[in-house]
Parts: C-alpha cells; structure tokens; sequence
C-alpha cells in the first residue's frame, strides 16, 4: 500500500491513530520483550475486520514534539491476516501535526531518521495527507511502513532519537515503553 491508500487504511478519520505489519527478526540479540506490565499511559486496542478478515493492532497517538500551537503526535500499529495473530512484515509509524500553518508540504519535510542507540537508521519519506480544520488550524497525517526488525531495533533500544524533516526530538521513556508494549502483541 501507498500513499493515501496506506493512510486510508490505516484508519485515520477525525482521531487520528497510528500502525501496520512486521517481519521475523534476524538478529539473534533483537527479541520483542517478553509480556509483563509495562509503564506507559497509552491505549493500545486491537480491532477485527470480519469483512477484510484482518486484525488491526494500534498504538494511541503520544506527544512527542511541541506543545501550544506546534503538537506533534506519534503512534504505531501493525495489521495480521485473520483473527490468529501471526508476526506481522511490518509496522506502521503514524505521525500527526496539529499546527495554524503547513510544515510538512515538501518530501524533504517529511525525511524520518532515528538514531536507535547511537545507530542510524534512515526510515525514508512519509507519506502525507491533510486536512484544514476551522480557525485556520492545519492537521497533517504522515505515515511510514517500516520492517518489523528495524521497528524491533527502535523499541528495544534504550535511547532512541528521531528527526523528522527539520525538527529533532527525543523519545521519552514512556514512548518506547509503548512500543515495546506493542511490539509484545507479536508473541503468541
């Protein structure tokens, strides 16, 4: 899937979630952490398509950059054939930005980096729909496939930088306790 077809199917209506599928890890050292408890506030739900016959697996959106008049949300998900889970190929970065202007128009805007434990690893382009909103407020949502090993990679790390376009953040310990927590729906 691409482009709008991948944002469509990611669900992205008025609420604005985030995900999609992964694959086995290679790497002997990369393991999804084992199901405990995990110390983060994020909603994670998991919805059956019985017409599709696909599971869909989503991380709520989280703060990651700004705050009033600058928000930029990140959440993830992943899809599985069926109601049996199966490890997915991919998982699905979903990024969205709340702003009164447009930041994101350009495909150099939405370049997405992260510096998983000092290591790089260049994600590509998003892709971008958006929405004008009253008062002149603008909703961009970008979403970006990424394999499951390097999503691994990301959530297994203990420190995780990102850089989207021009704007560098920081994941919070909470936000990888998430997506360590949705990577752990992948273990049957």
């Amino acid at each position: 899937m691409r482009g709008r077809a991948l944002i469509h199917a990611v669900g992205i209506a008025v609420s604005f979630s985030l995900f999609l599928p992964c694959a086995v890890a290679q790497d002997a050292k990369l393991q999804p952490s084992v199901k405990r408890e995990f110390k983060h506030k994020a909603k994670i739900e998991s919805n059956y398509d019985r017409f599709e016959d696909e599971t869909h697996v989503r991380l709520e959106s989280k703060r990651v950059l700004g705050g009033f008049m600058e928000d930029v949300k990140m959440g993830a998900s992943f899809f599985y054939k069926g109601q049996k889970l199966s490890t997915p190929e991919y998982f699905i970065f979903l990024f969205v930005s709340d702003t009164k202007g447009w930041r994101f128009l350009s495909e150099t805007q939405r370049e997405l980096i992260a510096l998983a434990d000092g290591e790089r690893l260049p994600l590509g382009t998003l892709d971008r729909d958006s929405k004008v909103r009253s008062g002149g407020w603008v909703s961009e949502i970008m979403v970006k496939e990424v394999p499951y090993e390097t999503f691994l990679k990301i959530a297994t790390a203990k420190e995780v930088e990102m850089k989207l376009g021009k704007y560098e953040f920081k994941l919070k310990e909470e936000h990888l306790e998430a997506l360590r927590d949705l990577v752990s729906r992948t273990i049957q």
